[in-house]
């Protein structure tokens, strides 16, 4: 995890005066998470560095990062504190720029966005066996 974080907050650095590649550099953060997730949002500084570029994401970023996720780091992440905040934070970002999006980019957005708990409930429903 350090060295994704340290990657982050360089990245973190460089997309407040680099304004010409500021759109790759976003990106950059996206794929830079991946696969640690859980340990980065779960993280104190990794969930702020994370809430700081998230502010910055538009649809595509958000729906890859979400895609990213996944069913088994969704839980671990929404069930820890710092976690949960990041997850806040993007569903916070998805309502700030809803008004940009088509409706058939709303249509996937919202797919990828309640994908996860859906498969969590119906799980804990055949967990619980009605």
């Amino acid at each position: 995890m350090s060295e994704t974080y340290r990657y982050l907050e360089e990245l973190s650095r460089i997309v407040k005066v680099d304004e010409e590649n500021r759109e790759s550099i976003i990106w950059n953060s996206v794929e830079g998470i991946k696969g640690e997730e859980d340990s980065i949002f779960c993280n104190k500084k990794g969930s702020f560095l994370v809430e700081e570029f998230v502010g910055m994401y538009g649809r595509e970023e958000l729906d890859e990062m979400m895609k990213s996720i996944g069913n088994e780091k969704y839980y671990i992440i929404i069930n820890d504190a710092m976690g949960s905040r990041v997850i806040e934070s993007i569903y916070k970002r998805y309502l700030m720029i809803i008004g940009t999006m088509k409706e058939k980019e709303i249509e996937e957005s919202n797919k990828i966005i309640t994908e996860p708990i859906y498969k969590i409930i119906k799980e804990e429903e055949k967990r619980i066996k009605w």
